[in-house]
């Protein structure tokens, strides 16, 4: 079993920050600008973690997410120590990594899409990741590759208001390097809104009256965040994954 936990949440929930304390110190990142994984213990994280205020999957390009997933489908999410994947940032929410995560991690890329045809933005990178080529992606020491296990999908959602989703924006921004990218308001509304749609699939599935008997329906958990430390917050992770077995 191999557990794929999204970890979503508004802009200002503390996703970055709890995921960063989970991947650092980390054994290995990718030295790869366009496919990017942070492997910690029996964690893979998307994304680098350099403590930048981007960090993890929000520094990850918008079409090579997939790369990134069909890199994850041949080498970790085949690695028998590695138990457990986490997802975050927007390029993430699409519902055609979900639908294939929820089929078992087994399509990403569809080869017949124009960035991953010869000639495309991403041809070369993708016949890299399927030829596996050791110049440009070695295999990290001391692990190696298994057969594709059951994989099974989680949600944890961290809540936090809008006033206090602001406040922790306002607080980042003032304390930003001179040059770097700040999202206009409507920008991160729009992005706290797919945050919390994306989370209300799973939270529907939870009791749904259509399920027939023997049936899973998705993982979900829900933490109101906002009088938690960032130590509390990947203290109620770490219980969760315990709890999942991962």
């Amino acid at each position: 079993m191999h557990d794929v936990i999204f970890l979503v949440g508004a802009p200002g929930a503390g996703k970055t920050t709890a995921l960063r304390m989970i991947a650092l110190p980390s054994d290995v990142q990718t030295p790869d600008t366009e496919v990017r994984w942070t492997l910690s213990g029996p964690r893979a994280l998307i994304g680098h973690y350099e403590d930048k205020i981007l960090d993890g999957g929000d520094r990850v390009a918008r079409h090579a997410n997939l790369l990134c997933l069909e890199y994850w489908r041949r080498n970790i999410l085949t690695n028998p120590r590695i138990t457990a994947t986490f997802l975050d940032g927007e390029m993430y929410l699409w519902s055609r990594i979900l639908d294939s995560m929820l089929a078992g991690g087994r399509e990403f890329v569809r080869h017949d899409e124009k960035n991953y045809l010869p000639g495309g933005r991403y041809h070369k990178t993708l016949t890299q990741i399927v030829n596996r080529d050791p110049e440009r992606f070695p295999e990290p020491e001391g692990l190696s590759g298994g057969p594709l296990p059951e994989v099974r999908v989680s949600c944890i959602y961290l809540y936090v208001s809008p006033e206090v989703s602001l406040e922790r924006r306002r607080a980042r921004e003032a304390s930003a390097e001179e040059g770097a990218t700040i999202n206009s308001d409507r920008h991160m509304r729009v992005a706290a809104s797919k945050q919390r749609n994306f989370a209300q699939r799973f939270k529907d599935a939870e009791t749904p009256f259509f399920m027939e008997e023997g049936d899973n329906p998705m993982n979900y958990l829900e933490l109101n965040v906002e009088d938690m430390t960032p130590d509390e917050v990947v203290a109620a992770i770490e219980a969760y994954l315990d709890d999942l077995g991962c």
